[in-house]
């Protein structure tokens, strides 16, 4: 694909009162996905640090872009939020 070629992105959401499922089409590949309807995902961290952060069973897509940018808040076990930042 030169530079000048536009890939077309569908996004469809279908919300419902607890659940969201979210279906995106790329190249021709669909990929879905059911979130809460809150717009919360709640996956358990496997290392912090400073500067970055693993996290342990994020719910799984077939487009690697899928959660790239999306804003990431560490909970403690107080209930306190701490911004980690976005998934690059």
């Amino acid at each position: 694909m030169t530079p000048k070629e536009k890939t077309i992105l569908q996004v469809w959401a279908d919300v419902g009162g607890t659940f969201t499922d979210c279906f995106v089409v790329q190249n021709g590949q669909r990929s879905e996905i059911k979130v809460l309807s809150s717009g919360l995902t709640r996956c358990p961290v496997d290392r912090h640090d400073k500067n970055s952060f693993t996290l342990k069973q994020l719910p799984r897509s077939k487009s690697l872009d899928f959660w790239r940018g999306a804003t990431v808040n560490l909970i403690d076990q107080s209930g306190q939020s701490l911004n980690l930042g976005p998934v690059l």
